[in-house]
């Protein structure tokens, strides 16, 4: 394997190993938060309705409030995710 090939495969490996967080404003003023490998087709699909969690089918996301790119496992994404769902509104909104 050459060393362009080892650089690309790595690169591809970082790529894969990248979760986005994310915390959506809902048009009740409300947020829900959640986790992805692709940031811009899950957000369309809370929007659309299709393949959506259930509380985005009942509120609509206006927004992306907040996002954050994590480069770890999805036990990480998974974790951090429980962390700011359990947060008091007002710590969220900071």
């Amino acid at each position: 394997m050459s060393n362009k090939d080892k650089a690309d495969w790595g690169h591809a490996m970082s790529v894969d190993r990248c979760f986005w967080l994310y915390m959506l404003e809902c048009e009740n003023g409300s947020f829900y938060t959640g986790y992805t490998k692709n940031l811009a087709i899950r957000y369309y699909q809370h929007k659309s309705g299709k393949q959506s969690a259930r509380y985005t089918r009942g509120f609509k996301p206006v927004k992306i409030a907040q996002c954050w790119r994590l480069f770890d496992t999805i036990g990480i994404a998974l974790k951090v995710e429980r962390f700011i769902k359990n947060q008091d509104r007002k710590i969220k909104l900071l």
